[in-house]
């Protein structure tokens, strides 16, 4: 497992290494797709070499944007003529990133068009309008997070990095969560001298200051009796070590402790991390827990200021009654 708590995934070489030791040398031959796309969207091109390949594969692992480590795994090139690709910023219509291209080596969403896309699913023309986007053709399904790096004699070489479509967008530039989670999970083992197995970091991008820029919003689930003697030192220093300790991509905006729930493989589920931020507003789980300095936004200073008033109300209505 990596420092974020998730299984090693693809972006890392030692997939491609055991393969080689145990395959006589051999590389993968990657076919990438999709029930929907009848598995067919792009693939390692036939005519590279083994050495070709592998320089494919090290560019991947190497990739940085904006000084931060963006790795991924290569999988391949569209089959020219038969199937499009496009690695976009946004997926939403409305969106001012939708179906605008990403720069080279920066994380995106990847949409795909060509004759081998299905139609539509049986009966369900909702589902089906909310994956096929009608007035061009994009299928915008294939979920995950994606980048692209030109590639020699035109055309460009597409790497897989996450499991999740999520992305913080901030500043112009797209930074996957799982990249995010674990640098700030390293950077949490080194700094308080916790292991990944005592504390699990998860962001999400959440509009709270901002049209266009996501706010970094960190849940710390603090799994071991270790960790959860530190709470209190890391809730007083955590976001001020960070602005020097982690990348610019890295850096949190607002952070509350609670549980981070995840699959049965270990991928953190970010739907339940955004619901429980909502429901707690920021707050911690732990009923009347002390939020985190920053972590209180304006309409919740709002709201607790309401509070305040009904009851200070309450108390002087009880008052003038007990005189009566």
């Amino acid at each position: 497992r990596n420092a974020a708590g998730s299984p090693y995934h693809l972006t890392t070489s030692a997939p491609v290494a055991r393969m080689r030791k145990y395959a006589g040398g051999q590389l993968p031959c990657v076919r990438f797709g999709s029930t929907e796309t009848c598995l067919q969207v792009m693939g390692t091109p036939l005519t590279l070499s083994v050495d070709q390949r592998m320089i494919a594969f090290q560019r991947g692992w190497s990739n940085k944007i904006n000084d931060v480590d963006q790795p991924g795994y290569y999988i391949g090139r569209e089959h020219n003529g038969h199937t499009e690709v496009l690695i976009v910023k946004s997926i939403e219509k409305g969106n001012p990133g939708y179906l605008v291209p990403v720069k080279e080596g920066e994380p995106g969403l990847l949409v795909t068009r060509g004759k081998n896309l299905m139609t539509g699913y049986v009966n369900k023309p909702e589902a089906t309008a909310k994956v096929i986007h009608s007035e061009n053709g994009w299928y915008t399904g294939c979920g995950d997070v994606f980048f692209y790096l030109n590639g020699d004699g035109g055309g460009y070489d597409v790497y897989w990095q996450s499991r999740e479509s999520s992305l913080l967008i901030r500043g112009g530039a797209n930074y996957a969560y799982d990249q995010i989670n674990e640098e700030l999970s390293t950077f949490m083992t080194r700094k308080y001298g916790l292991t990944p197995e005592d504390v699990t970091v998860a962001v999400i991008g959440l509009r709270l200051r901002s049209e266009h820029d996501d706010d970094a919003c960190v849940t710390i689930d603090l799994k071991s009796e270790k960790a959860k003697t530190k709470k209190n030192e890391i809730r007083d220093s955590f976001l001020t070590a960070t602005k020097k300790g982690v990348s610019k991509g890295a850096k949190p905006d607002f952070v509350r402790f609670g549980t981070v729930a995840r699959n049965f493989k270990g991928a953190v589920l970010v739907k339940d991390v955004v619901a429980a931020w909502k429901a707690k507003e920021g707050q911690d789980d732990e009923a009347g827990a002390p939020a985190s300095a920053t972590s209180v936004s304006k309409e919740d200073s709002r709201g607790m200021g309401m509070v305040v008033a009904a009851v200070v109300g309450l108390i002087a209505i009880l008052v003038v009654m007990r005189r009566s």
